[in-house]
């Protein structure tokens, strides 16, 4: 049986540029490397025999080599979440649901018959979930990694901590030279508790790859070379406020002040990790995934 995926609205387009900027047809998204096919429904209206086009419309996917049960669903639908997060730290009030359907209540045209759905539940799931839409060109990017996500548990959880990482807490660049700019720093004990909790989050999605970072730098360069990580690669710097150093040398850093500021409850250290030292390892964190990503691609 097919599962409708909600939160995420159909693209208006009816197709995706690549990266060559040829133009692909998207009536059915295949993802061959996880047997899944992505498909166009429209929800019925309350109100109409035909249903409405435009914002009604969602994603159904199926199983091309049988039946998907719930927890692999699931994991579809949570693997798209997260790809979205670290692509475009894009995180959803309403994350996606995928809500079980059957074949018959799809119409030859694409209507999704929500009137023949008897549990009360389900339709108003499928009725009022929030939902968005993406680019045609940034969803079709993100697809195109997102079997990554869904076939390995250790990146599928580093980016689900970086996701809540951003969740709690995400500035873009210009937040962060307007905070340089007038020398902003938190002084709400509820808002360093939220700091040290992204910033937390965002050191367990680099746990979730490379482990507790070693005493020992040649094992720990080592972790990281063997996931695809560049430990010397220079990132940071820039009018943003963040000190240019290497991967490696960031991760330890990092390490540290997680240890001394954001991993206990009481401390010895002053708890002062500000909005540039969080958005720098959020940074770092997402560099690390995407790097991982690529290497598992290969």
């Amino acid at each position: 049986m097919p599962y409708l995926l909600t939160g995420l609205i159909y693209p208006d387009s009816s197709s995706f540029i690549d990266e060559e900027g040829c133009i692909k047809d998207i009536a059915d998204i295949r993802l061959e490397s996880i047997g899944v096919t992505l498909t166009k429904v429209t929800l019925e209206s309350s109100n109409s025999e035909t249903g409405v086009r435009g914002m009604n419309a969602r994603f159904v996917f199926s199983s091309k080599d049988g039946e998907i049960d719930e927890t692999d669903a699931q994991a579809f639908a949570d693997a798209l979440m997260v790809t979205l997060a670290v692509l475009y730290d894009l995180t959803l009030e309403e994350p996606p649901i995928p809500v079980r359907i059957h074949s018959e209540q799809i119409t030859s045209d694409g209507i999704l018959r929500t009137r023949n759905i008897d549990d009360y539940e389900t339709n108003n799931l499928i009725r009022y979930h929030a939902a968005i839409g993406i680019p045609n060109i940034a969803l079709y990017k993100a697809l195109q990694i997102m079997p990554v996500f869904y076939k390995n548990q250790s990146i599928m959880n580093s980016a689900s901590f970086y996701r809540e990482s951003i969740h709690k807490i995400w500035l873009c660049e210009e937040d962060i030279a307007e905070i340089i700019l007038d020398n902003e720093i938190p002084t709400s004990i509820v808002e360093k508790a939220n700091i040290e909790t992204a910033y937390q989050n965002a050191f367990k999605a680099i746990e979730a790859i490379i482990g507790e970072p070693p005493s020992n730098i040649d094992r720990l360069r080592d972790k990281m070379v063997a996931q695809g990580i560049d430990p010397d690669e220079v990132i940071g710097g820039s009018h943003l406020g963040s000190a240019e150093e290497t991967i490696i040398k960031k991760v330890l850093r990092m390490q540290r002040t997680r240890d001394k500021k954001a991993a206990h409850g009481k401390t010895d250290h002053s708890r002062d990790i500000d909005y540039v030292e969080l958005n720098d390892k959020q940074k770092l964190a997402k560099r690390i995934i995407l790097h991982t990503v690529s290497h598992l691609s290969q």
